[in-house]
């Protein structure tokens, strides 16, 4: 199939048994075990630490008796644009109102953010301000976009509930 050459190197690091060159096999195997950034198993953890922190999130939201949809209730539901959290009814945080909820189980520094950052505009254009949440903290310098996006590393304590 036309997929097969773009798909072949990912498939063949994700299974080094199909590397006929016996050598190279195993270093690329060996490769991948050792690689926590890029491998099968680091992304793995990662997506499994991600969805960990989007259950917490939404934790703190049922427990202040917030509404919401989740981005897989979303995909249900056939939205085109997903943020993690659609709240059902914004809050406000220190006279920011928020009406999305962005999860990021990283650290959010200029190249992270940036990566996310036209996803985040796309949701703002659709549903107003939201809120990114990089849970293990990031450098004050993305903290800038202050009518769109507030950029926080835990969830607001204080909200003021809207409507």
């Amino acid at each position: 199939g036309s997929d097969s050459k773009e798909s072949r190197p990912w498939d063949m690091i994700k299974d080094s048994t199909l590397i006929r060159d016996a050598t190279l096999s195993y270093e690329v195997h060996m490769a991948s075990l050792f690689d926590c950034t890029y491998s099968p198993a680091a992304n793995l953890v990662a997506s499994l630490c991600g969805r960990e922190y989007e259950l917490y999130l939404e934790s703190c939201l049922l427990s202040r008796g917030l509404c919401f949809k989740t981005e897989f209730d979303l995909r249900e539901l056939n939205f085109s644009k997903t943020p993690d959290i659609l709240l059902d009814v914004p809050f406000a945080f220190n006279n920011f109102v928020i009406k999305w909820i962005e999860s990021k189980a990283c650290f959010g520094d200029e190249l992270v953010h940036d990566e996310y950052l036209s996803n985040q505009y796309q949701y703002y254009f659709r549903y107003g301000p939201g809120l990114v949440i990089y849970w293990f903290g990031f450098v004050e310098s993305i903290k800038g976009i202050r009518d769109k996006l507030l950029i926080a590393d835990k969830f607001p304590g204080k909200i003021v509930k809207i409507g």
